[in-house]
């Protein structure tokens, strides 16, 4: 029915609103914004945390925590990334 009548003459959100509303949070998400210093920091942090975490797992065997339980405590993706955390 769009190409006998026309889409812009049917629904005017499925052939003319949904399509120019993707287009411009397209062209939103392409222009740089800068660097996030603070997701830059939370990075580093984390991955400095986990290299400590990682070193005293290996140098001392009383220490209780696993740093693969580090990254798994904070996640509420569970149901996405399950077959990643059975592989490590």
């Amino acid at each position: 029915m769009a190409y006998r009548h026309g889409g812009i003459n049917m629904v005017g959100w499925f052939f003319k609103g949904s399509p120019l509303t993707v287009y411009n949070n397209a062209v939103h998400n392409l222009k740089p914004t800068g660097i996030a210093w603070d997701g830059m920091g939370f990075f580093t942090g984390g991955a400095v945390l986990m290299g400590l975490m990682t070193w005293a797992r290996l140098h001392f065997m009383w220490w209780p925590l696993d740093p693969l339980g580090f990254a798994l405590a904070g996640n509420h993706m569970m149901n996405k990334i399950w077959f990643n955390i059975l592989i490590a």
